[in-house]
């Protein structure tokens, strides 16, 4: 049958790979959010940040998701996917509780800031793979849920 009217696994690895895509595009651009570090009152973290930065696309963690939602996710949601994902950006933490979560205790900002830009950056690498995979086998579709 066609590979675009089932709800098998192909379609599951498909939304699953860009919900990754997202996660991925918001720790990216979390990582380089000087502005968002400043106020999680991690100076050391900021200054990494910036020193990274080609720019910043965000200055808190909700426009960083945002951010990501906009390119990644966006595409292929209709009216009501899209309205969840508004309620649910209500949801998201300051970047002192953005960065206090991560941090887990610890009290590194310069490392977890580091530490987040790395795993993106080898992250994304493994997504792409995948996706280049999906879109050989024209299984990347657009699927608007």
């Amino acid at each position: 049958g066609d590979i675009r009217n089932n709800s098998g696994p192909t379609k599951a690895l498909l939304w699953l790979t860009r919900a990754n895509l997202f996660l991925v595009l918001m720790l990216e651009n979390a990582a380089r959010a000087e502005a968002m570090w400043r106020d999680a009152g991690a100076a050391e973290a900021a200054e990494a940040a910036a020193q990274a930065s080609v720019g910043e696309v965000c200055t808190t963690v909700g426009e960083c998701a945002n951010a990501a939602y906009a390119s990644t996710l966006k595409p292929y949601h209709g009216f009501l996917a899209s309205s969840a994902f508004s309620v649910a950006l209500l949801a998201v933490p300051s970047a002192k509780g953005f960065v206090g979560a991560m941090l887990g205790g610890d009290d590194n900002t310069a490392r977890l800031q580091k530490d987040l830009s790395d795993f993106a950056s080898k992250w994304r690498q493994v997504l792409e793979s995948v996706k280049a995979k999906l879109e050989e086998k024209d299984c990347w579709f657009e699927d608007v849920v």
